[in-house]
């Protein structure tokens, strides 16, 4: 049986790029919220929605956070799958890419 390697799909700089993109996108996020004093819930929520993270996907992340990591901090994990999601859109072709955020 051969495993999926996501990384055989993309080279290593386009993977740094969208990487860089996604990085972008969430410090523009950050950048509009800390001039409103402070990321309210329906801002954290939209950002949520823009990369498909929404109702029943909000609970699996919380039912199953604690079975990777008791200690994790629920909102830094999340920010790092906001980050592999963003970058995930940014290196699809540009006709299927979503500019929610």
């Amino acid at each position: 049986m051969t495993l999926f390697d996501p990384f055989e799909l993309l080279h290593h700089d386009d993977v740094t790029e969208a990487l860089s993109e996604a990085f972008d996108r969430v410090e523009d996020f950050m950048a509009v919220q800390s001039d409103q004093g402070a990321i309210s819930l329906e801002a954290a929520e939209c950002l949520q929605s823009a990369v498909g993270i929404e109702g029943n996907a909000r609970r699996l992340f919380k039912d199953r956070l604690p079975d990777v990591s008791e200690t994790a901090h629920s909102g830094l994990v999340l920010l790092g799958v906001i980050l592999g999601l963003l970058a995930a859109q940014a290196a699809e072709p540009d006709s299927q890419r979503s500019t929610n955020v």
